[in-house]
């Protein structure tokens, strides 16, 4: 997923696989993604695991059943994606 981040919310831009395309331009609160820790680490950041973690009690976890994750800031002509 790429998501574009502007004023507090992640618009998902593209996702893999393509054949998902309902969840193109969805909108987030950066508060309930995982996008919040990857700007704040201003690189990569890796999970591989998140029960049994700290991370079990993250919002990203509780809302999208998320196990693992890996991302990574993308910045495009000024834009934060």
């Amino acid at each position: 997923m790429l998501g574009r981040v502007d004023e507090g919310q992640v618009t998902v831009e593209a996702l893999h696989p393509r054949g998902v395309a309902s969840a193109r331009k969805q909108v987030f609160d950066i508060g309930d993604t995982l996008a919040r820790e990857t700007l704040r680490a201003n690189g990569p950041v890796g999970i591989e695991r998140m029960t049994g973690t700290d991370w079990v009690d993250h919002p990203a976890h509780h809302a999208m059943k998320m196990e693992v994750y890996f991302g990574a800031p993308v910045y495009v002509g000024g834009r934060t994606f």
